[in-house]
């Protein structure tokens, strides 16, 4: 490892780095155990011990994680480690990787001062200097929350889990960009590669210089981690609809129609309001994540001004109004009066007209009658209302989320699916129940028939007569889920003919019925004296989930951002469905052969994985970030090279 980064750099270094301290800091454990999560959202337990005091020397270690990888505060070296990042992507796609270092002694308490990338340099000096790169590097420090056992699912509980992304140049850590690392902890550094549009395509070295200072030095160590990087063209023109359409409601008051609604503004002290730059700070980080800032619940449509910042952020789908709940305040109905429809299309006209004057109907959906029971009687309001919205405005879709099945003779009193299809276009379904058949069926309807899917907090185990939870067999996003089930997600929706993806919420911070701890209400902040952990909650309590439990909950359903200082912060879990949504686009991009050739190679990665067309892709079997690097490598190969590519050249290598 040494002689490569040699090799690449020209500095020597090696697997560990033994540093000569003087000075003396503890780490101090802020935070308390407490009551279980359904008593308390006061959750964070006591930290980690420190080792012993007082050594003559402090030792650090570090290693390169994949970013489908979690790492715990204990963790320790892998044997083999890797101590250089790898990282492909196409362009215009991010891609991310994490540095991880052990501090095991009490009395350094290094701190990181600074985090950047660099091309390598050339060993031809004569050599010109390469040509812009078109990559750039962002880096955060990863945090972690308390998971409390869940009796709603089987997942390991009662434990520290490695989820908020904090960015290190910020007010988290003052002075910014100083981050104090704990000692007698395993920490990491999240390190977000951005390939631009117009990245050169090949493989390319590069480097992250990593900055930082022993406790009482003034002097700064650097470590030089290196850094191959490959580059796939993407298409010249490549288009919005290759992606994954993405409805992952961000629910804020005043304009939600459900419970689940959050006043943002309170955050950031300005209750009932919304500031702009904070706001526009939400829109654009989601827009670089591909999931936007969009709401499918909204009792009042957003102003014309919000729906263009949405648009101008890459979103393809924005919702104008949850119409079933609008049009009764607050519940769907199976028959509306006269005067309700009436209210509903006078709520839309103004919004419908501005975008159809601007050419933008066609990225405008309305929804409704969240997952209501397949009956004739609900067919009929659902025909009813969406019926009405298409007469007055042909050229608006309509979404609900339904767990209904097709049937070619369905039992009395039980509707088909043909049966709304003249009023519903774009039919959601959970993803555990999907059917191919019907899937086909319902895009066989033309037009603007889509088929999607969507998770909550089901699909998730049976409830066993004792109120014990079964085995996790299907992906999804909580808390103690592994990082790849939340990328492997768009991979089962390309490998089924999924056109988007539907989740009700993503910023659930204050559950309701409960009292609202006071880090519920401000921004999340890391616990006193640490870099590591947090005591904001990812606690969501659902008493209909097991019946032998009516306080259960989960950890981390509808909530995959968390409220930063100055906008959102991200997670482990929402990069990893970004990269997911990412791999999509490049499956979609290749010939059905090559496809249904890469789909294969994943059986031999994991027995158990089901292909045929009428099967799930998604037994919650293990596959490893390995392997699924070999899968994305395998189809990038088999993606047709566009020629615009053919004659740029490559860095220096």
């Amino acid at each position: 490892v040494a002689a490569t980064a040699a090799a690449v750099s020209g500095m020597w270094m090696a697997a560990v780095v033994v540093v000569a301290v003087a000075g003396s800091r503890c780490f101090g454990a802020a935070a308390t155990t407490t009551e279980s999560a359904r008593d308390s959202l006061e959750t964070a337990p006591k930290s980690p011990d420190t080792m012993a005091e007082n050594p003559t020397v402090s030792v650090v270690e570090w290693w390169v994680e994949t970013s489908m990888t979690k790492v715990s505060v204990s963790a320790t070296p892998p044997n083999p480690r890797s101590q250089t990042v790898e990282v492909a992507a196409q362009q215009g796609e991010m891609e991310s990787a994490q540095w991880a270092v052990r501090v095991d002694n009490a009395t350094l308490a290094p701190t990181l001062v600074g985090v950047t990338l660099t091309l390598a340099a050339s060993t031809n000096l004569t050599a010109p200097p390469p040509p812009p790169l078109g990559v750039s590097l962002e880096a955060f420090k990863v945090l972690h929350v308390w998971s409390n056992q869940s009796t709603i699912y089987g997942m390991q509980g009662d434990r520290w889990i490695p989820d908020p992304l904090v960015p290190i140049d910020s007010a988290y850590f003052p002075p910014i960009g100083a981050v104090r690392l704990d000692p007698g902890l395993t920490h990491s550094v999240w390190l977000r590669f951005s390939v631009g549009p117009t990245a050169i395509a090949g493989s390319h070295q590069l480097s992250v210089a990593i900055q930082w200072q022993a406790a009482g030095s003034t002097t700064s160590t650097t470590i030089t981690v290196p850094v191959e990087l490959t580059v796939w063209p993407a298409p010249a023109t490549p288009s919005r609809a290759e992606y994954m359409g993405a409805v992952f409601a961000m629910n804020t008051k005043p304009h939600s129609s459900i419970q689940h609604g959050v006043d943002l503004g309170a955050y950031y002290g300005t209750p009932g309001v919304f500031p702009p730059p904070i706001n526009q700070a939400y829109v654009e980080a989601l827009g670089k994540q591909r999931i936007y800032a969009d709401a499918c619940y909204l009792k009042t449509p957003r102003s014309i001004d919000e729906y263009l910042a949405l648009l101008h952020s890459g979103a393809q789908y924005v919702g104008l109004l949850d119409v079933s709940v609008a049009a009764s305040n607050g519940t769907s109905l199976q028959n509306y009066t006269a005067q309700q429809i009436d209210a509903i299309l006078a709520l839309l006209e103004p919004i419908v007209g501005e975008l159809s004057a601007r050419g933008l109907l066609k990225y405008a959906y309305v929804y409704g009658f969240d997952e209501r029971p397949q009956t004739a009687e609900w067919a009929g309001g659902i025909n009813q209302m969406f019926g009405s919205i298409k007469n007055r405005f042909p050229g608006l879709r309509t979404m609900a989320a339904l767990r209904w099945r097709g049937r070619d003779a369905a039992p009395t009193g039980t509707a088909t699916l043909g049966s709304i299809a003249g009023t519903l276009d774009v039919w959601v379904q959970l993803y555990s129940l999907w059917d191919g058949a019907d899937a086909a069926q319902w895009r066989a309807y033309g037009g603007a028939h889509e088929t999607w899917a969507y998770h909550c907090i089901s699909p998730r185990p049976a409830i066993g007569p004792t109120g014990t939870p079964g085995p996790m067999r299907w992906f999804n996003t909580f808390l103690e889920s592994d990082a790849l089930d939340a990328r492997l997600l768009p991979w089962w929706a390309a490998a089924n003919n999924v056109t988007g993806w539907l989740y009700y919420s993503i910023n659930l911070w204050q559950p309701e019925g409960r009292p609202i701890p006071k880090q519920q209400l401000a921004p999340l902040v890391p616990i006193a004296g640490s870099s590591v952990f947090t005591n904001f909650s990812t606690v969501v309590y659902n008493g209909a989930a097991n019946p032998h439990d009516r306080g259960a909950f989960s950890n981390g359903d509808g909530l995959l951002i968390f409220p930063g200082l100055d906008g959102p912060l991200s997670s482990i879990r929402l990069e990893n469905f970004r990269d997911g949504i990412e791999d999509f686009a490049l499956l979609r991009r290749l010939p059905d052969v090559a496809l249904q050739s890469v789909v294969d190679d994943a059986v031999s990665f994991r027995t158990g994985w089901p292909i045929a067309a009428t099967q799930i892709l998604g037994i919650n079997a293990t596959v490893s970030p390995n392997g699924l690097i070999a899968l994305r490598t395998r189809a990038a190969s088999l993606v047709p090279h566009p020629s615009r590519y053919d004659d740029l050249p490559v860095t220096p290598q």
